[in-house]
């Protein structure tokens, strides 16, 4: 989920993603997650339509660039990403199968 662009973050209210069940979705693994707008729709999208999903984990370490997980820790996309996680993804609500890293 790298960006190259000017990170866009959210500034209000997401409402909710069309209804468009999976049936086959288990597992989803989002590298390079910082909290964009529409990575947080994606990441709402697939809770709520993949009726098979077992986990899904959010990671905002890039596979694609070779950074320390102290490096991206300590950025501030980091930060805000981590705030925007919590404030649109009802993590108690999917808490069976969503796991922030």
């Amino acid at each position: 989920m790298d960006a190259f662009m000017y990170p866009y973050y959210i500034l209000k209210p997401i409402g909710d993603p069309p209804s468009s069940p999976h049936n086959h979705l288990k597992i989803v693994r989002a590298t390079g997650f910082i909290g964009f707008e529409g990575q947080i729709q994606l990441a709402l999208y697939i809770l709520q339509n993949a009726r098979s999903l077992q986990s899904m984990t959010i990671d905002p370490l890039s596979l694609r660039h070779a950074r320390s997980k102290k490096d991206v820790k300590n950025s501030i996309h980091f930060q805000i990403g981590r705030e925007m996680v919590h404030k649109f993804l009802d993590l108690e609500k999917y808490r069976d199968v969503l796991t922030i890293l």
